[in-house]
């Protein structure tokens, strides 16, 4: 599954420097929680995943070949989690510190962002952002719909090929065991992401 780890948190690195919190002048988390359908376009290829955020953890559940992928972010351990149902007896760790990736690019200057103007998407008045992340040598624009408490409703490559929308978003506490490891499951430490710990 370890191809699988990658490119998750490949994708969420870039959301990470290009999306989500990382749109607003520092980073910031949404200051509430809730639960919503993301519908992600990725050349041309739709996904839909069920989200729930609560106080930094985030839980993401997509059916990929009949079975349920399920990813657990915890800012705790600053780990990463990715596990299918059923099946897996074992549950791949990769350690993944957004908050200070976005410090560390904000400090060297890989990401800029500006306010473009206020929207209304899918009946949330947001703002509109502009974002120039610095990927290598060549720079990335993309722009975000972010509303007043922190969620990101829109994010759209300028250029086209990555788009993502939320729908079907409810604010409200989400319950504790969604963010919880499944009993007797194992945790294996990618190496790959986590070094030897």
């Amino acid at each position: 599954m370890r191809l699988a780890v990658a490119i998750f948190c490949c994708a969420l690195y870039s959301d990470a420097l290009s999306a989500a919190p990382a749109a607003l002048p520092d980073w910031k988390q949404p200051e509430v929680a809730y639960s919503a359908t993301r519908i992600e376009r990725v050349m041309g290829i739709e996904k839909s995943q069920t989200i729930y955020f609560d106080q930094g953890r985030e839980r993401s559940e997509e059916i990929i070949q009949g079975a349920l992928y399920v990813s657990i972010y915890s800012p705790e351990d600053k780990s990463l989690y990715v596990f299918f149902v059923p099946g897996d007896v074992k549950v791949e760790r990769a350690c993944m510190d957004f908050a200070g990736l976005y410090s560390s690019a904000k400090s060297e200057g890989r990401i800029k962002s500006e306010v473009i103007g206020r929207e209304t998407v899918l009946g949330e008045k947001v703002t509109k952002h502009r974002v120039e992340s610095l990927d290598g040598r060549r720079w990335y624009t993309s722009f975000m719909w972010v509303t007043d408490d922190g969620i990101v409703m829109r994010s759209v490559n300028a250029k086209g090929g990555f788009e993502f929308e939320l729908s079907d978003l409810k604010r409200g506490l989400q319950p504790s065991e969604l963010f919880e490891l499944p009993e007797g499951i194992e945790v294996v430490p990618d190496p790959a992401f986590c070094g030897h710990d």
